[in-house]
């Protein structure tokens, strides 16, 4: 069984990762922790030429940094995993749900977390999860709950 767990370093994600493991050890197979960043884009007070350097940016450092955010997160969850397959995967998109639903017919489940809030936060999933859970060409599992 192939699990996907679209995480945002959210306390959401952190469900959403504990329930994916659950998963896993239930019916085997490995999780892919994905994470969806925008790749930044150069700002600048006037428009300048690239060639000049200023508004040069370098595709890499983004992935770079993404990948940093998501070790750091994952290692400071402190979730036992066992003997649970976990791949890490980064990805650029500038709507995350669709960068998800489009990844979707990859896996068999994707785990996502609800971080709504306010006063309706019991009745509804979150926007991202909710257009994941409507789209997606796999089975998808919301997280909810008080506990991270």
């Amino acid at each position: 069984m192939r699990i996907a767990v679209a995480i945002d370093a959210a306390r959401a994600s952190a469900r959403a990762m504990r329930t994916a493991v659950d998963e896993a050890r239930a019916h085997g197979g490995g999780i892919d922790v994905i994470y969806v960043y925008r790749e930044a884009a150069p700002v600048a007070a006037f428009p300048s030429f690239p060639e000049k350097g200023r508004d040069r940016r370098d595709p890499s450092a983004s992935e770079r940094q993404a990948r940093a955010a998501l070790d750091d997160w994952l290692d400071g969850l402190e979730l036992d995993v066992g003997d649970v397959e976990v791949n890490r995967v980064v990805l650029t998109g500038a709507n995350p749900a669709r960068t998800l639903i489009e990844r979707s017919s990859q896996y068999d489940l994707m785990c996502v977390g609800s971080r709504r809030t306010g006063v309706f936060r019991d009745l509804r999933p979150s926007v991202v999860s909710e257009l994941v859970a409507r789209r997606a060409h796999c089975s998808v599992l919301i997280s909810r709950g008080p506990q991270a």
